[in-house]
């Protein structure tokens, strides 16, 4: 297994791929050749190089190449962001005119407008993990899906409340029908859970500080 690097990406990303890089000439950062098509993947630190990214139009341009060079395109937003009270984004100790709204939304317009799936990460280890990851799970020709989850199944002829709050918890990252009953007897209304902490939520039996911060960042759109 190879993933193509880009020669403009800094030394410590190469060495963290290890032999797993090959140095080339592309367009974007990384491009993986599986047997389920070709991966196109660009690597932004946020907040600094994704926002100059899109206020010079490179994150378009590069996403328009990916597009005409792959059948997936991922967009790895590498690095967490400060904002201030009112919700504006800090890049070093400069107040810009991106709100956490507005982040959002970018967000959004990448993954359901540019079709573009995004992946976030730590920093350049994590990101390094996550290629390996990815070539891996697109190497092998079996995977779960949402495709072989279950609809929703009832003994009555309309599904009950709790039935219908069990399905709902199963479709977050990590939660499977086990872990559901946990989370409907600590938090019978999904609002609940939503106002609910990280920590709150990792104090769960069999939930944990890391899947407790999974399921707060998905429900929360955490950037």
């Amino acid at each position: 297994m190879s993933i193509l690097i880009s020669a403009k990406e800094p030394s410590k990303m190469k060495l963290a791929l290890g032999e797993f890089g090959v140095e080339s000439n592309i367009p974007y950062d990384f491009k993986i050749f599986t047997p389920l098509g070709v991966i196109a993947v660009e690597r932004k630190h946020f907040p600094n190089d994704f926002i100059a990214s899109v206020d010079d139009d490179r994150l378009s341009r590069e996403l328009a190449a990916m597009r005409s060079d792959s059948k997936y395109q991922i967009l790895v937003i590498e690095g967490k962001a400060n904002y201030t009270r009112k919700g504006n984004l800090i890049i070093g100790r400069i107040e810009t005119k991106w709100s956490l709204n507005g982040i959002k939304n970018l967000i959004r317009s990448i993954q359901f407008v540019e079709g573009c799936y995004i992946e976030y990460t730590d920093n350049m280890i994590s990101t390094a993990t996550f290629l390996k990851d990815i070539s891996a799970y697109f190497m092998t020709d079996k995977h779960l899906s949402l495709r072989s989850r279950q609809s929703l199944r009832t003994d009555w002829l309309i599904p009950t409340d709790k039935e219908r709050l069990l399905y709902f918890y199963q479709g977050l990252p990590g939660i499977k029908y086990g872990r559901a009953i946990i989370l409907a007897e600590a938090y019978p209304c999904p609002l609940l859970l939503y106002e609910a902490s990280i920590l709150d939520i990792s104090k769960l039996k069999g939930i944990g500080k890391g899947l407790s911060k999974n399921i707060y960042n998905f429900l929360h759109f955490v950037v």
